[in-house]
């Protein structure tokens, strides 16, 4: 079997036509706004991590560690609901882990350096 090539050369007209399909395709739109909360939320401590720490002025060395901190404790989050999901049911590990991200996101924005 042998791929033939297209003898239909696509032109503006059937671009329209599927982007007029698509933006009433309410799975495509959902998923859309969901990825893009999605990869908000995904990359933004790791770019704004160093950035707050030293707007906080808790000094070059801790905002440099500060990512090694966040890399090794997505490494333990990855493995260890893997264990409690069993006994604690998919719902509820969802639920503490999203409260749990939101309080961490809220305490940053309280973490200052105290003079001595």
């Amino acid at each position: 079997m042998k791929t033939r090539a297209s003898t239909k050369k696509a032109s503006l007209h059937d671009s329209k036509k599927i982007l007029r399909k698509l933006s009433v395709d309410g799975a495509y739109n959902h998923s859309c706004f969901w990825v893009t909360f999605f990869s908000i939320g995904f990359y933004f401590p790791q770019f704004y991590l160093q950035l707050d720490a030293a707007k906080h002025k808790l000094g070059e060395d801790f905002a440099f560690d500060s990512l090694i901190i966040l890399h090794f404790a997505s490494f333990v989050g990855r493995i260890a609901p893997g264990f409690f999901v069993d006994r604690l049911g998919f719902m509820n590990m969802t639920t503490f882990s999203t409260e749990a991200c939101a309080a961490i996101i809220f305490g940053m924005i309280g973490i200052i350096t105290r003079p001595d």
